[in-house]
This record gives structure tokens, sequence and C-alpha cells, in this order.
């Protein structure tokens, strides 16, 4: 009973914190996918970036586009800075970014030529149309489940900056970053840089939904701790009761050898098995249902990317290292009670 009381502490408490970061973490996804950077800022021409930003930022130049009935964002990007400012999945693709980077770079800038893209949705034969009535045609280098700045409802081609403005088309230059510093919009006007407007990932998606989840979750954390603390009460009167018993066959032990450090180990063990099984037992059940639930509980499953699990550790650890410490607490009250035993009055079957 014991050890399925602890089961279910450590696995409502790890389930709590794991669908917790799960659910953060899906948002901080959705969003970086959806905007691009944790901040995009618009500007009005594509400027040298402030010293400040190199490492975190990437200039990006978005043309609006057709293919065929489809719409289409077509997004130059530098290959060189892209990866300094995305947050990166890695289930989004067989090939790493740096790959997929490198197979649309053009050096050359060359006006000539298909345009070599990355491409997530269908453009058809790759022909495309922009809003300025140019034409250009697309090869697709890769096909990637999700990639930054994709949109529902738009087909996203992915192609090196350079080429673009080697065919002199009028861009929407942007400057995405990440992690941006406090005082990034001052930079980039230091720079001399035009801001038009500026969105950040904490704009994107309403954050009091998730705060709403996460007030839920904390409910179920709060029975974990309560069933825990049970657990623990139990254990203490489970040692209380057999103090007696303890006490007698320590003061024959102890006359054939019997030390401190063996009474300890034995204590040890008798408390420690309950305890390491049902946290083995609960953290296996918890992983179970938090696999389960995650992606159903994924209710804008419409954007990519995907849910995924996110394991709490630091609960986990917390909540293993509250119960190590309670088990030495308990392991040191058993060795007090029976240090105090009086060898007559235990032998006299006294208290």
């Amino acid at each position: 009973m014991l050890a399925i009381s602890v089961a279910l502490a450590v696995g409502a408490y790890m389930v709590s914190g794991s669908l917790t970061a799960s659910a953060e973490q899906l948002l901080r996804d959705k969003t970086n996918t959806y905007l691009g950077g944790d901040m995009v800022v618009r500007t009005r021409a594509i400027d040298p970036l402030p010293a400040g930003l190199v490492g975190r930022a990437t200039t990006i130049g978005l043309i609006n586009a057709n293919a065929g009935s489809r719409a289409v964002d077509l997004v130059g990007i530098d290959p060189a800075t892209f990866a300094d400012a995305v947050h990166w999945r890695e289930d989004a693709s067989e090939r790493s970014l740096a790959e997929l980077l490198g197979s649309i770079a053009d050096p050359s800038g060359g006006t000539d030529g298909p345009l070599r893209a990355i491409v997530v949705g269908n453009i058809g034969d790759g022909a495309i149309v922009t809003k300025n009535r140019d034409a250009l045609q697309i090869v697709t280098v890769a096909t990637p489940d999700f990639f930054p700045g994709e949109h529902k409802g738009t087909e996203l081609v992915v192609v090196d900056i350079r080429a673009l403005q080697a065919r002199h088309l009028a861009l929407q230059p942007s400057i995405w970053l990440t992690d941006p510093p406090a005082d990034t919009e001052q930079q980039l006007r230091d720079n001399g840089i035009t801001i038009l407007n500026i969105r950040e990932s904490a704009d994107v998606f309403e954050v009091g939904s998730f705060l709403t989840v996460r007030w839920s979750y904390a409910v179920l954390a709060a029975f974990g701790v309560l069933v825990g603390c049970v657990a623990l009460f139990a254990q203490l009167l489970a040692l209380d009761a057999r103090r007696s018993t303890r006490q007698a066959t320590w003061t024959l032990n102890k006359r054939m050898g019997m030390t401190m450090r063996g009474e300890a180990v034995a204590l040890l063990t008798e408390l420690g098995i309950p305890l390491v099984l049902g946290s083995a037992i609960g953290l296996t059940l918890g992983w179970l249902a938090v696999t389960i639930a995650v992606a159903p509980l994924d209710t804008i499953s419409h954007l990519q990317p995907p849910a995924r699990v996110i394991v709490d550790l630091d609960g986990v650890a917390t909540a293993l290292a509250v119960g190590g410490g309670a088990l030495i607490v308990l392991t040191a009250i058993g060795l007090v009670s029976v240090g105090r035993a009086k060898p007559m009055e235990v032998m006299r079957g006294g208290n």
C-alpha cells in the first residue's frame, strides 16, 4: 500500500509538471514556426545589421506570390546567418538545418535559371508569379515537414535572398531575432534602420490560455504532494508501530555484534523498498500517461509543428530529492528510537 501511494504521488506530480512543460514547449514551437524568430522587425529597407545583434539576427525578404490558385510566401533568407535567428526542431526534416541552408545557397548571385528552394507545401510544376507579375521558376531541393515562417493556408518557398536581389524584385524586408536584447529597438534606430512594426512571440498566441492550462495542471501537482505527505506519514506510523519489536531485536542483536551502521542499513532497506518501487512505478505510468495525453491536448493541431513530450526533469528530480530526504529523516528517527532503548525495560516488555 505504501508503494502504491508513493507511485500515485510521484506519478501525479510527474504528469502535472510534464504536461505543463509540454504545453509550454508546444506553444513556443508553434509561435516560432509561425513568426520565424522570437522577434520580427519589419523595416523599410534591407540594411546592415548592428554589431550588437550579430549572431542572433538575420535579414529576411518576403514576396507574396501565387502558384496557380495557391497563395505562396516566397521568402528570401541569408543562409549564412539564418540559423542564428531561429529555433530549429530536428524532427522537421531528415536533413540538418545546415544541410538545408547549404542546398539553396547561391554565392554567384546569378540572375538566370530557376531558383533553388526549400518548399513546404505544394507548388505544382514550380512556376510562381509575384504580385508584381514577375514570373519565377522554382526547383525544389528540400521538402521539410515544417519550417520557420510557415503560415497556415499558404505554401512556403525559401530561397537565397541574394538571388531575389539580383533579379531586382520588390521585397518586404524584415529582421528576425532570437533572444533579442532589451535595447534591440534602440540599436536598430541608432544604426539608421527605419522600423515599420515589431512583433514578438508573446504577441502571437493568447498567453492567458496557457496560464489556464498551468493552473489546471497545478491542481494535479497539489494532489500528488498531498498523497506524498499521506504516504510519508503512513510510513512514520508503520515505523512507530514496530518500535517495541525493533528495540527488543536491537537489544539482543547488539550483544551478538550488531552495529548501529548495520541497523541503519536495515532501516534504509525496509523504508526504501516501498519508496523506490513506488517511484519506479509512478514514473513509468506517468510517462505513459503523458505520452498518450500530449497529442490529444493539442488544441491548435492545425498549426505546425506537432506536439511533443517534454518530461519535467526538474520536477522529477525535486520529487525524488524530497523522497530521499524523507527517507533519511525517517531512518534517523528509527535509529534514535532504537538507540534510546533501555535494555532492562525492553527485556521486561516496557516502552
